[in-house]
C-alpha cells in the first residue's frame, strides 16, 4: 500500500508519521517521509533520521542531516552529533555542537562535553578499559550485599570512564534498592533538565514509577544487568559470604527434588532441577511451598462426637524456634532463585516468596498458639523426613 499518495496534506502526513512510529510501523513511516512533498519538512525528516539510527543505516541518516536546509535545526543536528560520537568522529561532533546557533541548547552542549570527554579517553589502553569492567563488577557486588557507601557514590560521580547516563543509572539502581525515593526522584529530575530530549528519559521514568509503587517488589537486578552489562566480582562475593555470621550458613549446591504435590505428604512423583540449588516447584504446578504445609481440617460428625476420646494434654514446647529456622532456610533458597538469570526460575520464586512471607507472618502471630504450632511442626517434620530420604 502506498501511504504517501493517500495522504495529501503535509500536516496529516506529520501526524501519520508520528502514529506509524508510535505503533512501530517504521517502514510505513519511511514511506511517508520520503515523499517529495515533505522532504523539506524538518519535523518529519528528524523522525526519519531517528529511524535510520535505530536501523544502523547511517548513510541514509547522514544524507538527511547534511541537507543545507537543516543545518541550523537542533533536533536534526543533535542526532548528527550522536552519529558522530557513535562512529568516534569526535572532532566532527564538537565542530557541529560548537556553532554559535546552538550555544544555548542544553542537550547539544552536553553532547559536546561528552564528545570532548570521550576524545580525551579514546587513547586508553586495553588494561585501562578493563578497569571500567572491574569498577562496575565491584559496584554490582556491593549493591547485592548492601555494602554501598557514601564514598562509593562519590566515586561513581567522579569516575572518568562512565558516561553521564551510566552514572545516573547506577545511582538509580542504588536508590531503588535502598528504597530512597527522594534521592531517586532528584536524579531523574536532574537528568531530565540536562537532557530534555533524551530517549533515556523513558527508562528513567520506568524506574521512577516502579519505585513509587508501594506494593512490595523484589529488586530487579536483571533489569539493570541488561542496561549496564555488569557482572558480579567473584572474589569480593566470596569475601562477603565469609563475613556472614555463623548462624547464616552458606547454601551448599546439591541435587534438590522439585516436589509434585500429588498427596498430602508427597508420593514418589518428582523432578530434579540441575539449574540451581533452589527449592522450586515446576511452572505448571500452582502449589507453593507454603501450600504444602496446609492440610484440610478433619470433619467430625455429630454421631462420632460421643466416641471421640478426650484430647491429650498439649505439649508444653511450641517448637517455635525450630519452625522459624526451617522456614528461614527455605526463604534463603527462594531468595537465591529470585536472583537467577533464568526468567522462569525467577517467576516461580517470586510467587513462592510472597506466600512464604505470609506464612512466616502467620507463624509469628501464632507464637503462643500451641495447637497451631505443634500441627505445623508435625507437617514440617514429615517434610524433612521426605527430603532426607531423597537426599540419601
Amino acid at each position: 500500500m502506498n501511504y504517501s499518495t493517500n495522504i495529501q496534506n503535509s500536516e496529516d502526513k506529520i501526524q501519520a508519521v508520528n502514529f506509524a512510529i508510535k505503533e512501530g510501523r517504521f517502514e510505513d513511516a519511511l514511506e511517508l517521509g520520503i515523499d517529495p512533498s515533505v522532504k523539506d519538512i524538518a519535523e518529519i525528516q528528524s523522525k526519519l533520521l531517528s529511524i535510520y539510527i535505530l536501523q544502523d543505516n547511517f548513510d541514509a541518516a547522514l544524507k538527511i542531516g547534511n541537507n543545507p536546509k537543516f543545518i541550523d535545526v537542533p533536533s536534526i543536528q543533535s542526532k548528527m552529533i550522536a552519529i558522530a560520537i557513535i562512529q568516534e568522529r569526535f572532532n566532527d561532533a564538537i565542530r557541529i555542537g560548537s556553532r554559535e546557533v546552538f550555544a544555548d541548547n542544553k542537550t547539544i552542549q552536553m553532547q559536546v562535553e561528552d564528545a570532548k570527554h570521550l576524545q580525551s579517553k579514546s587513547s586508553l589502553s586495553f588494561e585501562e578499559f578493563l578497569d571500567k569492567e572491574q569498577f562496575l563488577s565491584m559496584l554490582k557486588t556491593k549493591l547485592y550485599y548492601d555494602k554501598i557507601t557514601l564514598e562509593d557514590i562519590k566515586s561513581i560521580e567522579d569516575y572518568p570512564l562512565l558516561s553521564e547516563y551510566q552514572k545516573q543509572l547506577i545511582l538509580l539502581a542504588i536508590y531503588e534498592k535502598q528504597k530512597d525515593i527522594k534521592k531517586l526522584s532528584q536524579v531523574v529530575k536532574s537528568y531530565k533538565e540536562k537532557y530534555p530530549d533524551s530517549e533515556q528519559n523513558k527508562i528513567f521514568n520506568t524506574i521512577f514509577e516502579r519505585a513509587k509503587n508501594k506494593k512490595y517488589r523484589i529488586f530487579d537486578f536483571l533489569f539493570y544487568d541488561n542496561l549496564l552489562n555488569w557482572k558480579m566480582d567473584s572474589e569480593l562475593q566470596e569475601q562477603y559470604e565469609n563475613e556472614k555470621p555463623n548462624t547464616t550458613p552458606k547454601i551448599q549446591l546439591k541435587r534438590v527434588p522439585i516436589i509434585q504435590t500429588t498427596s498430602p505428604y508427597y508420593e514418589e512423583a518428582e523432578e530434579y532441577n540441575y539449574f540451581s540449588n533452589n527449592y522450586i516447584m515446576p511452572e505448571n504446578v500452582k502449589t507453593s511451598f507454603a501450600d504444602t504445609l496446609k492440610t484440610p481440617k478433619e470433619k467430625i460428625s455429630r454421631t462420632d462426637t460421643a466416641k471421640t476420646p478426650k484430647k491429650a494434654k498439649v505439649q508444653s514446647t511450641t517448637h517455635y524456634d525450630e519452625i522459624l529456622k526451617y522456614l528461614n532456610e527455605k526463604r534463603k533458597e527462594i531468595y537465591v532463585a529470585l536472583n537467577s538469570t533464568d526468567i522462569s526460575t525467577q517467576k516461580i520464586a517470586i510467587s513462592q516468596w510472597d506466600k512464604m512471607e505470609i506464612l512466616l507472618e502467620k507463624v509469628m502471630k501464632n507464637k503462643n498458639n500451641l495447637e497451631y504450632l505443634n500441627s505445623l511442626y508435625s507437617k514440617i517434620t514429615k517434610l524433612q523426613e521426605y527430603e532426607n530420604s531423597k537426599a540419601r
